[in-house]
């Protein structure tokens, strides 16, 4: 599924945004779309997947290279 936009956060964690902006961007595209989201900050990495299962969106891809997590995530609500 190729993805609407995709979001690279950087080094920005979760305390840094990463969240608020994640659902700000991924509440403006319809349920069944998806959006690719770029994290490197470790906290990030493991706490944006787990943030997508909790608010019900499908992580359709997951790729780790060069230090970076890029997901591919369907909105689902």
């Amino acid at each position: 599924m190729d993805p609407i936009r995709s979001i690279d956060f950087g080094d920005r964690g979760c305390t840094d945004g990463v969240s608020s902006e994640f659902r700000s961007q991924i509440g403006t595209i319809e349920p069944g779309q998806v959006i690719e989201v770029v994290v490197r900050d470790p906290s990030a990495r493991s706490d944006l997947p787990a943030m997508c299962r909790m608010l019900g969106h499908d992580i359709v891809s997951r790729e780790e290279s060069d230090g970076a997590l890029r997901l591919r995530v369907m909105r689902g609500r």
